[in-house]
């Protein structure tokens, strides 16, 4: 947990959300010159020999970095972003195809990688982030529309979850990231005609799994 909280940058979401509310870059400002002063956060920079720590580190780092970009627009963050996007691709460090199968949480981290490469103007990480993006939805569902993750809500979790990635596609704009939206779209079509199967009458998944289903619903979510 503490490696998850300390180079996933899990606490710089907090100086975020302050940073909005105040209308001013403060907050944010010590963090910011704290992780371009020092490497002891950042162990793995993507490097083969570097030691590749849990996926969610991963994800959660870039994110940071990409709000924390979004919001400063610091040059003093473009290298350090450039050596996560590079972990970020390494396929040991993703959750989802070629090395395992699909999950919501390589969703996220590829998501976290087409933002980055919107900052920086780095079109290569947008065609990656496509090209990933692509071979996961088309590995997310049987052909019956049903997720490949184990538990009911967590169908609603990953459909949830593309169906923000086609809003994000759509955004975007370019020729293929609108291709990969109107097909993402064939695959949540499915899902939601699925999900049918899979709600009790009060809207709520069946706790098929083995987990406590959760209260969304996300037939409404199109």
């Amino acid at each position: 947990m503490y490696h998850l909280e300390a180079y996933g940058l899990m606490r710089v979401p907090v100086l975020l959300d302050a940073a909005r509310d105040t209308g001013s870059t403060a907050p944010v400002e010590p963090a910011v010159s704290g992780i371009t002063s020092t490497l002891d956060w950042r162990t793995d920079n993507g490097r083969p020999t570097d030691p590749a720590p849990h996926e969610g580190v991963h994800l959660r780092r870039q994110q940071s970095l990409d709000c924390l970009y979004g919001l400063t627009h610091d040059r003093l963050l473009s290298p350090i972003i450039v050596a996560v996007a590079r972990a970020n691709l390494d396929p040991r460090r993703y959750c989802g195809p070629p090395e395992e199968l699909p999950h919501n949480h390589g969703l996220i981290a590829t998501i976290a990688l087409q933002e980055a490469g919107r900052l920086l103007e780095r079109r290569g990480w947008r065609h990656a982030a496509v090209a990933r993006l692509q071979t996961a939805v088309r590995a997310s569902f049987t052909p019956a529309g049903l997720t490949i993750e184990q538990l009911s809500s967590d169908h609603v979790t990953v459909i949830m979850g593309w169906t923000a990635a086609t809003r994000r596609l759509r955004r975007l704009g370019s020729a293929e990231e609108l291709a990969l939206a109107a097909e993402i779209d064939t695959y949540l079509l499915r899902a939601r005609r699925a999900l049918a199967f899979l709600l009790m009458p009060n809207a709520v998944p069946v706790d098929f799994g083995g987990r406590a289903a959760g209260t969304q619903c996300v037939v409404a979510q199109r």
